[in-house]
């Protein structure tokens, strides 16, 4: 049989070499072919086919398929009669070298590094808020919350472009909040250094409302409830209107007595349930979040959301570049959702309610840089498609991982002036660009065959500024440009790219440049407008810079979901 074989072998290299000829091309195959030729040091697969072409159309649908060699049949491909072919497909292209009666074909290199993304048109996957990229204002001292100038032009202008588009919440709370007093009604500050006064109650509130955002507070579960009670009702006299109320942060859930006493003062005090403030928890993790989605359940008056806090802690290149990394992120979000959907209130809607990559205020230079956005946008992309509805960035200024950065800390900035940093303006293009459909997205391949995870990511979303379009986020943390290809931008149509790339290629840069010529920075304390650049669709490949991210809008999809 062996003998069979070769002699078979001989008898394909003789029949291809005249098709071959010296061009190296076998017909409707885009590989660079070679007789007599082994390429790749081994295969992640073996397949019967029958005929030599079919090979090479194997090869070429798997992108991360870089050769293949095609033999007559063989025992490997489980062909007992030895008749067809068998086809192995491989991942790389080591070790080339002769061996009589094999052809080889190699993917060029121009053709390496292509990815396919393709989405589903007929069904969502998923429905966030229109408030889903919102942000936090921590109520802690080491954040400069008692410091902050809330009526400072400058911060107000920023913080109010980012709902220019689409609304957003502010999440006042953190660790800070479980120790702040209030000095409202019969209650005083005198005696407590944390406290909110009326005059900064006030700054908070206006600032809210001058910036386009509704207010989320977490509250302080020690306090007697005079002093809650005393808060909410200067609010309801100031007619300052608070959308949810959070019992604790990080503490757990609150004991089921507390939160009843929690609702019941509620709707003794907002007796109009349209006026009356949500309930969003427990600001911690996993059972804490179920206890308390419980007990809201038995207490008459069920949560809007079941919340949680989460910092994956990828404060260095390595680690916010790799997307196995990354995407560990998902893997808690998966965790809380399971806890909610086993929950008494399986439909409450589930919040991310603080997170960034690093805790503790953040890296210098990776959460304040542009290296940020590899995880940012990921995780945006990534929790719309675990059903969360909202997600709080931590945060919006205080902190290395604040969308602006200030003189807050450390040392060395004293003198920094306000300015946003470059997730700033990727959430800007955020809540331009993407409204509330999630789409199912492939992209192909995913993964590379030894298993790995492929270092490129995209989303797709419904588009904000157009019926019936899409939008999708991409980054790219691997070093290689790719070539892209959206199946559903067809021939004649264009697309908006939106390209992030950092100054000077400096990954830890502060300043981001967008589709090469825009630079993502204050000029005369006024923000850039935010172009894409539009291109055709016509048989081009989207070209995708390495260590880059950015957006592509599709305005012609015609994807009736997101009509």
């Amino acid at each position: 049989q062996q003998h069979n074989n070769m002699a078979g072998a001989s008898s394909l290299v003789l029949a291809l070499a005249t098709v071959i000829g010296a061009s190296g091309q076998l017909p409707g195959c885009n590989f660079t072919v070679q007789n007599d030729t082994i390429i790749g040091s081994s295969s992640y697969a073996a397949v019967q086919v029958s005929e030599v072409g079919a090979c090479c159309t194997l090869c070429s649908a798997n992108m991360s398929c870089l050769a293949f060699t095609v033999i007559p049949g063989n025992h490997e491909c489980q062909d007992p009669n030895g008749k067809g072919f068998c086809c192995f497909l491989k991942d790389n292209q080591d070790n080339m070298h002769p061996s009589a009666g094999r052809l080889s074909g190699s993917r060029p290199k121009h053709l390496q590094h292509n990815i396919s993304i393709s989405f589903n048109t007929t069904a969502l996957v998923g429905v966030v808020r229109d408030e889903y990229a919102s942000y936090n204002l921590d109520s802690s001292s080491n954040r400069g919350f008692f410091d902050r100038n809330l009526t400072d032009p400058l911060l107000i202008y920023l913080a109010k472009q980012l709902t220019r588009h689409a609304p957003a919440y502010l999440r006042v709370g953190g660790s800070g909040g479980n120790v702040l007093h209030y000095g409202m009604g019969n209650s005083s500050c005198d005696g407590h250094g944390a406290c909110v006064n009326q005059t900064m109650w006030d700054n908070l509130n206006k600032f809210s409302q001058s910036i386009g955002t509704q207010l989320i507070f977490g509250l302080n579960p020690s306090l007697d409830w005079d002093d809650v009670e005393g808060l909410l009702t200067y609010s309801i006299q100031k007619n300052y209107s608070i959308f949810a109320l959070e019992p604790e942060n990080e503490l757990g859930a609150p004991s089921k007595n507390h939160t009843c006493q929690l609702i019941s003062l509620l709707e003794r005090l907002y007796p109009d349930e349209k006026t009356r403030p949500y309930l969003v928890g427990a600001d911690s993790w996993q059972q804490s979040m179920q206890q308390f989605l419980n007990d809201t359940t038995d207490c008459g008056a069920p949560a809007l959301a079941g919340n949680y806090h989460v910092y994956i802690q990828v404060g260095d290149l390595a680690s916010i570049t790799n997307l196995e990394k990354l995407d560990s992120q998902g893997d808690s979000a998966r965790e809380q959702l399971a806890f909610l959907e086993a929950s008494k209130h399986p439909s409450a809607e589930l919040w991310v309610g603080e997170t960034a990559e690093h805790s503790h205020g953040g890296t210098i230079g990776i959460s304040d840089s542009f290296t940020s956005g590899f995880w940012w946008l990921n995780a945006l992309g990534l929790l719309a498609n675990i059903k969360h509805t909202t997600f709080l960035r931590q945060d919006l200024v205080g902190g290395n991982y604040g969308l602006l950065r200030d003189h807050w800390f450390p040392t060395y900035r004293s003198d920094t002036p306000l300015s946003p940093n470059p997730d700033y303006f990727t959430t800007l293009l955020w809540k331009q660009l993407i409204a509330r459909g999630v789409l199912n997205t492939t992209s192909y391949p995913s993964a590379n065959p030894s298993g790995t995870v492929s270092q490129f990511r995209a989303y797709a979303f419904c588009s904000r500024e157009y019926a019936g379009a899409v939008v999708v986020p991409f980054l790219n943390p691997g070093n290689v440009t790719r070539n892209i290809f959206l199946p559903q931008c067809k021939e004649g149509d264009i697309k908006y790219e939106y390209l992030i790339t950092p100054k000077d290629g400096n990954l830890t840069s502060q300043i981001a440049i967008l589709n090469g010529n825009t630079s993502l920075q204050l000029t005369n304390n006024m923000i850039p407008e935010l172009i894409g650049k539009q291109t055709s669709c016509d048989g081009n490949a989207m070209k995708v810079a390495p260590l880059s991210y950015g957006f592509v809008v599709l305005p012609n999809a015609s994807v009736s979901i997101c009509n």
